[in-house]
């Protein structure tokens, strides 16, 4: 590395590490992020954007431009993150009067820098809070691994994760929907003096598995006998004929059941239309679209086994009719699929 861009790599350090402090707070006591042990062989023209970005930010703060402040540290933290800057933004916030700002960008700080010099930033947190609540409210935060999901309060989605809003203290129901993952579903009590933050991990949902409701599994069919007369009279086996039969019956279970989903999802629909309140329709909107994916596996899986059985018996048909004349043909459209044989008997 070069002793001008090691130089400018420094510089920067120094400068993240440097945050603003109101009320003549000293910046040297925020703690600032370690510095990297090697500098990335495509990061100059982030350091230097960075480095740009944040002088001028602190030249629009000292000259009382907060708004502008806030976004030209919001951009080097960006190109260079650094919890630093968490902090001069929540000082800009405060110097705006934009209380819920501030608090929320002050308890962001102390999230991306545990373990520092605390003390200052607690206290403004606290003061805040406090201000918060002679309003008569409270912030509330919740994040989620994976992000981007659907944040419902007392059954009204409010936004998506990470989510931070101020609501009235008090106990609240909670709900985090994310598709492809299980929902969360939590009662929580907000205190008046003091902001909450929650978290929650969103585990997968395994792909069908949770959408085919268990059928417990047939008992051992009978067994066959070991040989079956033709009209000659002759002893033949004829396993197939009872593979065909299991497999072509096993087939219309599943399309009854596929059936049966279906008018089941056809009520759930018909109890989202009629319903009035928004939630309540949405969950049966989920339930039928649950149910219609249901109805779908069954009938494909159904149709597959019938058309399965239903070839096995016209093959083991075939084979049984020595010395005559058998046509037989397998038919499938969109919506059903049927086996035909004719010939002289």
């Amino acid at each position: 590395m070069s002793l001008r861009r090691a130089d400018s790599f420094l510089r920067l350090a120094s400068l993240l590490a440097a945050p603003l402090l109101h009320h003549a707070v000293a910046a040297a006591e925020v703690p600032a992020p370690p510095a990297p042990q090697t500098e990335p062989a495509a990061s100059t023209a982030a350091d230097l954007e960075a480095e740009s970005a944040y002088r001028r930010g602190l030249a629009a703060y000292a000259r009382g431009r907060y708004v502008e402040a806030i976004e030209l540290f919001r951009t080097a933290d960006r190109l260079r993150p650094s919890a630093a800057l968490s902090f001069n933004v929540a000082s800009a916030y405060e110097r705006l009067h934009d209380i819920p700002a501030a608090l929320e960008m002050y308890r962001d700080y102390l999230r991306r820098s545990p373990g520092g010099d605390e003390a200052d930033t607690r206290r403004r947190i606290e003061a805040l809070e406090a201000q918060l609540a002679r309003r008569g409210v409270q912030q509330l935060t919740i994040r989620s691994a994976p992000a981007g999901a659907t944040v419902l309060v007392d059954g009204k989605a409010v936004g998506v994760t990470p989510w931070t809003r101020e609501i009235a203290p008090g106990e609240h129901s909670l709900g985090v929907r994310r598709a492809g993952f299980t929902g969360i579903d939590a009662k929580v009590t907000l205190p008046a003096d003091r902001a909450v933050e929650l978290s929650y991990a969103l585990l997968p949902i395994p792909p069908l598995v949770a959408d085919i409701v268990p059928v417990p599994p047939p008992g051992p069919p009978p067994a066959p006998p070991t040989t079956m007369q033709d009209d000659h009279g002759r002893g033949s086996a004829r396993p197939w004929a009872t593979v065909g039969v299991i497999t072509l019956g096993a087939g219309g279970l599943l399309l009854g059941g596929a059936l049966t989903f279906e008018l089941l999802r056809r009520s759930a629909a018909s109890d989202a239309e009629g319903e009035p309140r928004q939630d309540r329709a949405a969950e049966h909107l989920d339930l039928a679209e649950s149910r219609q994916r249901t109805a779908r596996v069954l009938l494909g899986t159904g149709a597959a086994l019938a058309a399965t059985g239903a070839v096995v018996l016209v093959v083991d048909l075939d084979r049984s009719t020595e010395g005559r004349r058998v046509a037989t043909r397998l038919s499938c459209l969109p919506s059903w699929c049927g086996a035909s044989a004719s010939g002289t008997f």
